[in-house]
């Protein structure tokens, strides 16, 4: 894709650079300026040329804004597929994707996996019904976005679990700060008796923790810490 928008600006620049050096040389030019002073066929040829011009320049206009809509919509689209509805977080589709591609690569001792689940979503749902449950979901999917900007990647992995994955530049560090982040957050959201408290927990692992550097023992081994939380 990245290609055709390279070769799209290429020709609409290549046609611009050629209209102005018509322009420059049909009135700047003072043998061109004389001919056209002379003749009238010149000027029916020159009027012409500049109709073609008008044509071929309104046509690369409609195609441009045609594909700038079509770019548009696949964006967005892109976002739907890839972004969970409920939480506005990536989704497990997006989570598979991010795995995906260190699936080839040997992760490094830095690099960190965070396992996040909301504790208590099932007795909330069951005491003050499905849309206090929702309005936890959200609540706690926003804090945990806004725990990892400049950190690294989260997604909702599916029901009340969360993924968090921190790159080999200082992993263990970022996730650090990432959950000190969500914990802050949530004592000062907890602190409001309005509505239901959430509690959470969380399995963490880094690559010094799996004696081979594969993301999925990596992603396994946070999971079985999470399982181990109260």
């Amino acid at each position: 894709m990245k290609r055709l928008d390279i070769w799209k600006t290429i020709q609409f620049i290549v046609f611009l650079a050629l209209a102005l050096f018509c322009l420059y040389k049909v009135h700047f030019d003072p043998n061109f300026s004389s001919s056209f002073a002379e003749s009238e066929s010149m000027r029916m040829i020159s009027f012409l040329l500049w109709l073609v011009l008008g044509l071929v320049f309104i046509f690369i206009f409609i195609d441009f804004t045609l594909y700038a809509n079509n770019q548009k919509e696949m964006s967005t689209l892109k976002r739907a597929i890839n972004s969970d509805v409920l939480s506005n977080l990536a989704n497990r589709n997006s989570c598979d994707e991010l795995v995906l591609k260190y699936e080839e690569a040997e992760i490094g001792d830095e690099f960190t996996c965070i396992m996040l689940e909301i504790n208590n979503l099932k007795e909330i749902n069951e005491e003050k019904g499905r849309a206090a449950g929702n309005r936890v979901l959200k609540e706690f999917s926003a804090i945990v976005y806004m725990a990892s900007v400049g950190k690294g990647f989260v997604g909702r992995n599916g029901g009340n679990k969360y993924l968090a994955l921190f790159e080999n530049d200082n992993g263990k560090v970022k996730g650090e700060q990432f959950l000190k982040r969500i914990t802050d957050k949530i004592e000062e959201y907890n602190g409001d008796t309005q509505h239901a408290a959430i509690s959470f927990k969380a399995g963490v692992a880094s690559g010094s923790d799996v004696e081979k550097k594969d993301i999925h023992k990596l992603i396994s081994l946070a999971d079985r810490r999470l399982g181990e939380q109260k």
